[in-house]
């Protein structure tokens, strides 16, 4: 008799447990919570943008807008920028639909060939140093006003350019620059004063087709 008890009460307690893990599977349960994954864990998780632009001197000099909607598109298009200088663009957020344009040109047509073109020869060879940045910002788009410092091209020593980026979701969709040229080193273009960043006789004259 006794043993059919112990039995019985066994059998009572496993249906009870058995109950309760289907409660809160079911999600009745108002206590019971239910842990991703890792496959889940790192298709919802996105590294820092910190981490994307990887220099903290850089991110100094190109982080400079304050409001936390504007850092947003700021911070991504600021990893973009630094590859100009790293020559390394596999961290850039790019989307994988993104395009950019240069001067009217495409130059890309989704996001890893903008990537991979970040270490192409203009870059490596030609780019000394990424300066004086001054960004506005409207929504999801901003508009980067910089100069890049040039070496061993014969001719020029600065190239001035205007840069707008569209940034969706963390990530850029869209490049869009025009640039000019300057024979000797751009001045003023930190903070313009209505003189000219480039002189006249310096500044190469557009091409004649």
């Amino acid at each position: 008799m006794r043993t059919r008890q112990i039995l019985a009460i066994a059998g009572a307690t496993a249906l009870l447990l058995v109950g309760c893990g289907d409660s809160g599977d079911s999600g009745e349960s108002g206590s019971s919570t239910s842990t991703p994954t890792t496959a889940e864990q790192s298709t919802t998780t996105t590294a820092p943008a910190e981490d994307l632009i990887g220099d903290d001197e850089f991110r100094a000099q190109c982080v400079t807008v304050e409001d936390e909607a504007a850092i947003k598109v700021v911070e991504p298009a600021c990893a973009y920028l630094a590859s100009i200088v790293s020559h390394d663009g596999s961290k850039v957020p790019l989307a994988a639909d993104a395009w950019r344009i240069e001067q009217g040109v495409n130059t890309g047509t989704s996001g890893p060939e903008i990537q991979e073109s970040m270490s192409n020869d203009y870059f490596t060879t030609y780019v000394e140093g990424l300066r004086d940045i001054r960004w506005f910002v409207s929504g999801d788009e901003a508009i980067a006003y910089y100069v890049l410092d040039i070496q061993e091209a014969p001719g020029i020593e600065s190239t001035m350019l205007a840069e707008r980026f569209k940034v969706e979701d963390g990530l850029i969709t869209e490049i869009e620059v025009v640039f000019a040229y300057c024979r000797v080193p751009v001045t003023n273009a930190s903070a313009p004063d209505g003189t000219d960043m480039c002189p006249k006789d310096a500044s190469p004259p557009a091409p004649v087709g």
